[in-house]
């Protein structure tokens, strides 16, 4: 249990920090970003993706964070969730026989997350969209210091505590499975392992996808099912914005577009698996 607490607090420092220099980057570049996402809204998929990319596991809260300031869309907060790797891109580099996973793993999920943030910028209805333009966090600034530094602190360390309580509890939950139960469940019934690791990639903590990584390296799942729990796997994002009563409907619709749309996928990719052995 010590382990699950130190794991939890280094994350919590990690996911402090980075978020601590975004939001004093964004405090400085507020007026541009702004400019680009109300001017060029069909950019914000294809932005929110490759942002996703950055394998660290607090993008996916500040991406929710953009999403409920109404400065970037539906799609693009979709995309952005279904991009995250989280940890999984170090692991994988460090592993001489899989290392060659991260090229496929990272366009893949480049393209696809804009596939899905268009298309459902594209479909959906209005009633699931910003229903606001993207307009200036309407704070009352009492100066330079406080705008750049103590603001962007006092939200990141919000952010940070919530991801910390969060990450102990199924963090103590992954303790108590242990990975090797996981591994004779996920080798005994491989065409199952999508599932699988869809259900495991929604517990929001660092350590599912550590264990869903670890789970591919010991050949206990395919490639299929590797990508499909990486995609469901969005970090703390999904759950930063259940806090908020007015997103709450629409995080149980988009969990279930995020959930269907990467098992759909990791069944694909297995079947691709299938034909080329």
């Amino acid at each position: 249990m010590l382990e699950v607490l130190l794991d939890s607090l280094l994350d919590f420092s990690k996911v402090l920090g980075i978020s601590f220099v975004l939001f004093v980057l964004i405090s400085f570049l507020e007026d541009k970003i702004f400019h680009i996402f109300s001017h060029h809204p069909r950019l914000s998929p294809l932005i929110g993706s490759g942002f996703g990319l950055i394998p660290q596991c607090g993008f996916s809260v500040i991406g929710a964070d953009l999403y409920h300031q109404k400065i970037i869309s539906f799609g693009a907060v979709l995309a952005v969730f279904f991009s995250c790797s989280d940890e999984a891109l170090p692991i994988l580099l460090c592993s001489p026989s899989k290392a060659w996973t991260v090229v496929p793993l990272l366009v893949c999920k480049f393209v696809f997350g804009c596939l899905l943030g268009y298309t459902v910028d594209l479909i959906l209805p209005p009633t699931f969209q910003c229903e606001e333009e993207p307009s200036r966090n309407k704070h009352h600034y009492t100066g330079f210091g406080f705008k750049h530094f103590w603001e962007p602190f006092f939200h990141a360390l919000k952010i940070s505590l919530y991801f910390l309580i969060v990450s102990f509890l199924f963090g103590t939950v992954i303790y108590f499975v242990t990975e090797e139960r996981l591994y004779s469940l996920m080798s005994s019934q491989e065409i199952f392992s999508p599932l699988w690791t869809c259900l495991i990639g929604l517990i929001p903590n660092c350590a599912s996808s550590v264990v869903i990584t670890e789970l591919y390296l010991e050949n206990a799942i395919p490639f299929g099912a590797l990508f499909s729990g990486l995609c469901v796997n969005a970090g703390l994002g999904i759950f930063y914005l259940l806090r908020l009563k007015e997103e709450r409907k629409k995080v149980f619709f988009f969990t279930l577009v995020l959930f269907g749309y990467s098992l759909v996928l990791g069944y694909a990719f297995m079947g691709i698996g299938l034909l080329w052995r």
